[in-house]
């Protein structure tokens, strides 16, 4: 099926090294695309208890306001996952972005257009 995953996604569902998720996010790939049910990395991150790379998609300005198909925003999407991040390390990562100037968004990388090309719907 046509699942609109992409590099970045497919890595951190994976379970890619932190080091991969970040050369990807400084080549330029979007923290924001989500799948086909509007599930972004940094939910997929969450849910899988993946700390370092919460924090990784959020200094690289991942959205965390996203909302899921079904309405999950990062703060309750985690509630259904045995081996989720908790609330308070969220609070703790988001308070601590909030406390450092965000990096700016850079330009998708050749890799990653192509990548997104691949992944759109035909």
């Amino acid at each position: 099926g046509k699942e609109n995953r992409t590099l970045l996604y497919c890595g951190i569902t994976h379970y890619m090294p932190p080091k991969f998720i970040e050369v990807l996010l400084e080549e330029g790939a979007d923290p924001n695309i989500s799948s086909i049910e509007k599930t972004s990395p940094l939910m997929v991150a969450i849910r899988r208890g993946k700390t370092e790379l919460v924090e990784i998609l959020i200094k690289h300005n991942a959205n965390i306001n996203a909302k899921d198909l079904h309405g999950n925003t990062i703060f309750n999407t985690y509630a259904y996952w045995p081996q989720h991040i908790s609330q308070q390390t969220l609070n703790e990562i988001i308070k601590r972005r909030n406390q450092k100037k965000q990096l700016p968004k850079k330009k998708l990388s050749f890799l990653e257009k192509f990548l997104r090309f691949l992944s759109e719907p035909k």
